[in-house]
């Protein structure tokens, strides 16, 4: 993924840029760049950048607690699963 910038003129002829969040994919055998978020007014971005990192970084956190309990859950289940089993064999 990078980031790409875009100018359009308004009509009283002065230039608005935006920001935009593009990711490169090969779809059938071509490179096609898609464009995933706009980001904003390039003006903005000095603020905007840091608020987003911030809450990026927060959202990767809660992400990573998720993956530990599903890994947890699976070898809860997988443990009770034995212990049943193990039960049968008595």
């Amino acid at each position: 993924m990078f980031l790409r910038t875009k100018s359009f003129k308004n009509q009283d002829g002065s230039t608005r840029h935006y920001l935009f969040l593009v990711e490169t994919k090969r779809i059938g055998g071509r490179i096609k760049q898609i464009t995933k978020a706009n980001l904003g007014r390039l003006e903005d971005a000095d603020e905007l950048i840091p608020d987003l990192v911030d809450k990026l970084q927060k959202f990767h956190k809660r992400l990573k607690k998720l993956e530990i309990y599903k890994d947890l859950d699976k070898k809860v289940k997988k443990r009770r699963r034995q212990m049943i089993l193990n039960g049968l064999d008595s």
